[in-house]
């Protein structure tokens, strides 16, 4: 499966031509080092900024599959960094590789969380501490690329996901986090449902969408 994903992230087109015309911050060839989910922004975040303090610079691109690029001199030393950062204990990344050595690199979704509120977005304080109210809050505010349910449907029946870390360009270990909000139009008697996939960074100020489901019609106005 693994192989494939490579064969997606790294098309043979896309590495010669790096490989021919480094960009301007590159000192030479490029080599492609890993594949990672095109929606996990978390994990792009990750990566980009662990190689940038340790002076590797790195291009992160795709569709569906997302690869990154370094320069082929510090493709060891980039290797070690991204093995180490899954290996310290705080739960940011998790790197598999394949048979024929392909680097898959995937968020750690060991703190997972399930919590159901059916309550009304107008109960949840705007001053609230709660770290699962405050996602709830981020998402109906700062969402982009959404299908505009946060907007359009006033009660939060339930928030799932993960709690995870990420390197932010200083090099501290920053919250983030990967959920699913589901929402409806009615606590007692819904007849619109809709789960909508999103991630939460930068404390709470960054919502990036990760698509979603539902049934039903939504409102026409917010």
């Amino acid at each position: 499966m693994l192989v494939l994903f490579a064969a997606v992230a790294t098309p043979i087109a896309l590495r010669l031509y790096w490989y021919y015309n480094p960009p301007p911050f590159f000192a030479g060839p490029t080599v492609g080092l890993c594949g990672t989910g095109g929606l996990d922004c978390i994990t792009h975040e990750h990566i980009a900024n662990l190689l940038s303090l340790n002076g590797i610079n790195s291009i992160t691109e795709g569709s569906a599959i997302y690869g990154t690029e370094v320069e082929r001199s510090r493709l060891s030393e980039a290797i070690k960094l991204l093995e180490s950062s899954a290996a310290n204990g705080i739960p940011s990344i998790i790197v598999k590789r394949d048979a024929r050595n392909f680097i898959w690199v995937e968020g750690d979704e060991t703190h997972r969380f399930d919590l159901e509120f059916n309550t009304h977005i107008d109960n949840i304080d705007q001053r609230t501490k709660n770290e699962h109210e405050q996602i709830i809050l981020a998402i109906r505010k700062n969402a982009t690329d959404s299908y505009l349910a946060t907007r359009r449907l006033p009660v939060v029946k339930r928030l799932t996901g993960s709690k995870r870390k990420y390197l932010d360009r200083s090099g501290r270990f920053q919250d983030a986090y990967d959920v699913e909000l589901e929402l409806t139009d009615d606590v007692k008697s819904p007849t619109c449902s809709f789960t909508e996939g999103y991630q939460v960074m930068e404390n709470f100020l960054r919502v990036s969408s990760t698509g979603g489901h539902g049934s039903g019609l939504l409102p026409d106005q917010p």
